[in-house]
Parts: C-alpha cells; structure tokens; sequence
C-alpha cells in the first residue's frame, strides 16, 4: 500500500471522529501512554495519537503475531487500531546517499480485546500517586521556561516569550489548568530560539497557519496530560477549532502526520528528551 493511501486511511479516521463533534484524542478520565506488552516500547507521534482514541481502559497492545505466539486469539467482533512504522531506505536513483522514507502500517490490538493471555505479562495498573505533582514536575523541569505572568485570559507571546494564564483559583479544576498550561507551554517550544516552528507566525484568527499551530498545541498537551496521567480537557471554542481542523485536514491528508510530529518534538523538547522518532517494528 502506497504511503499516500496510508496516510489517507488515519486522516479518515480522525476526520470521522472530529465530524461527530469530537476531539479524539480527549478524555474524561486518567489516562497512561499506550505501549506494546511485550517491548513495552511507548508509541509515539501518529501512533501516541491514534491509539488514544481507543476507548480501553489498559495502556497495553499487541499485534496479531504477537498474540498467536502466546497462544492467545482476539475476541469475536474485535476491531484492530492501525499503527504506523516508517524508516528511511536507500533511493534506487544515482545518489547512494539518498533516502527514502517507508510508510507501512499494522494492526495492534489492546489486550482488553484479547483472550487467553497468561495474567502475569500484564501488569497491575497502579493509579495510587499525586498526578497534580507530575503535573508541577514537568513545569519545574522545562529547559529555557518562558516567563510566565497572570492575565484574564491563556496565551503565549512569541514577541515577549511570555505565558499568560488565569489566576488557578479561576479555573474549575486542576487538570483544567493543567491543560491549558500545556497547552500555551507547546505553543512556546515554536519560538525561534527553541524549534522555530514556522505554524506559530500565523495571526490569531482562523486562518490555516493559526489552525494547524493550535492542533499542534492540543495535540502536544494531550501528550503531556498522558505523561502526567490526568484527564486532558476540552477547548472553549472546540466547535470553531474542530470546523477549521476538518478544513485544514480535508485540505492536506498529510498534515495529522506532521502535527503529530512537530507536537512530539515539543513535548520531547519539554521533558528534555532527544529520542528517535522511528517507531520500532512490529509493536
């Protein structure tokens, strides 16, 4: 399957979902970073991002391979998730030193869909910690922090690379606040002397820069409300947002792929991390 059709077959997905009047990737409950059972390698960029519109509770996924060597078998009726792996190859053309990328695409399972598999390789969920203080964990450890200031309402400005944010005391939960801070803290790592993320120059609007800058923030608070397992929440203009993301994803198929990445590399920017961003195969 050629990488076009691939990329086509996830943004149909997410159209789907955001066409319902949904933000796929949000939910109301604690969540944990989905990783393979066996590797237990986390998932990242698209994969992070379509497996957490699955409605399982468990982080845990395995291919169909992996199962079957287990000697166990998927549930009657059980729908896969598509997981993408891509890696760089050598072109046939006259450069040997150009690449080319691979795009193909598996199926995982979560194991809550599975059967038969021994109950000592899933480990016990442990939900017993102060999610609030992973939260302060993260803000206190950002390499290069913004200056960050109270202000009526949430914003990042590139000019003055400030965070405004409401008093916490204005905000109706702590994972809202949470949020919203991760949210303004993505938008900081496009300033130029971070990533220099070219979305972040479009005008506060509904134009198409702004938009894909504003799912690129969503999707990386999303991650980072995974990383500190809390409840990412929903945007106060979420019906304009979800119109202008349909319009932008109809408009390039690739984009959901791109968005994912560039929010990665905020979040691993964030957590000081410098990860490889190819996914390792078969889970």
């Amino acid at each position: 399957m050629s990488n076009n059709n691939i990329a086509q077959i996830i943004t149909d997905q997410i159209i789907e979902a955001l066409e319902k009047g949904t933000i796929p990737w949000k939910k109301p409950w604690k969540t944990e970073l989905p990783m393979n059972l066996i590797s237990k390698h986390v998932y990242r960029g698209i994969n992070l991002l379509m497996l957490s519109m699955s409605p399982y509770a468990s982080p845990y996924y395995l291919t169909f391979k992996q199962l079957a060597y287990l000697g166990g078998f998927v549930k009657p009726g059980s729908k896969g998730f598509k997981v993408v792996y891509w890696k760089a190859i050598e072109s046939d053309g006259d450069d040997a030193e150009e690449k080319k990328p691979l795009l193909r695409y598996y199926t995982v399972f979560n194991v809550e869909q599975c059967e038969k598999i021994p109950q000592e390789l899933v480990p016990e969920q442990d939900h017993d910690f102060d999610s609030i203080a992973a939260c302060e964990g993260i803000l206190d450890n950002v390499p290069d922090m913004p200056g960050c200031r109270e202000a009526s309402n949430a914003f990042y400005d590139i000019k003055s690379d400030i965070i405004g944010l409401p008093p916490r005391r204005n905000f109706v939960s702590a994972e809202e606040f949470y949020s919203t801070a991760f949210h303004e803290l993505v938008h900081s790592t496009g300033h130029p002397d971070r990533l220099n993320r070219k979305t972040l120059s479009g005008n506060a609007g509904l134009n198409e820069d702004y938009s894909k800058e504003e799912l690129v923030a969503e999707i990386g608070s999303s991650f980072l409300c995974a990383h500190a397992r809390i409840s990412p929440k929903t945007l106060d203009n979420q019906a304009g947002y979800i119109a202008n993301w349909l319009s932008v994803l109809k408009g390039d198929k690739r984009f959901i792929f791109s968005a994912s990445s560039l929010a990665q590399k905020a979040v691993d920017y964030i957590l000081g991390k410098s990860i490889n961003e190819n996914p390792l195969p078969e889970g």
